[in-house]
């Protein structure tokens, strides 16, 4: 047998693999596709996640600020309004018992950024029984809070809105599919720095 006769049947005996190959990916694919139902699995595997995202919430969170001046006794203060938006599929209730503003006044800095003095927490300025807040798909809610400032000077504030259980299911959930820890409680906070002067 000379090299090119070699050559020639190498080439036939190739080609014959690949088609016996080609041949055999598609009887098991379509031993896949039928026998074991795999678009029937793979549209109920769809619909399961479209449902539970369905499901889940979507709060938004944006803070303003205004500085209001003294009135009589009563010194300067800075009124806080959170305004939250569900842009989710589903309610979801805010714990207002747990939220609010953490507050304090920078004196002075240092290398790694800005010094603090006494940290504050203040609550939701209502006397209603109700602490919570019931939020339905597309509603936008605001809330009002008012931080006391006696002294001039920048106020650095914290808001902290705590996570209803069914937000917190979903939030851990992805930071666990994503290979983290969780190390706290989980809650959705925006940080904001007011300057209150003099006179206010």
């Amino acid at each position: 047998m000379t090299y090119a006769e070699f050559a020639a049947l190498a080439s036939a005996v190739q080609s014959l693999f690949v088609a016996v190959a080609i041949l055999i990916g598609g009887i098991w694919a379509v031993f896949r596709f039928r026998a074991l139902n795999e678009r029937a699995r793979s549209q109920a595997e769809l619909a399961q996640l479209r449902n539970a995202l369905e499901r889940e919430p979507a709060i938004a969170l944006k803070v303003e600020t205004q500085v209001l001046p003294a009135v009589l006794t009563l010194p300067s203060s800075i009124q806080v309004i959170v305004q939250l938006q569900n842009l989710g599929k589903a309610p979801d209730v805010v714990d207002w018992s747990a939220s609010g503003v953490a507050s304090a006044r920078v004196v002075s800095f240092s290398d790694e950024g800005p010094d603090y003095d006494k940290w504050t927490f203040t609550k939701l300025a209502t006397d209603l029984p109700w602490k919570g807040a019931d939020i339905r798909p597309a509603e936008h809610a605001a809330f009002s809070l008012l931080v006391c400032a006696p002294q001039a000077g920048v106020y650095c504030l914290e808001v902290i809105i705590a996570l209803s259980p069914r937000s917190v299911a979903a939030s851990s959930a992805a930071i666990e599919a994503a290979g983290m820890r969780l190390q706290n409680q989980l809650e959705m906070s925006s940080v904001v720095f007011v300057a209150v002067t003099e006179g206010h």
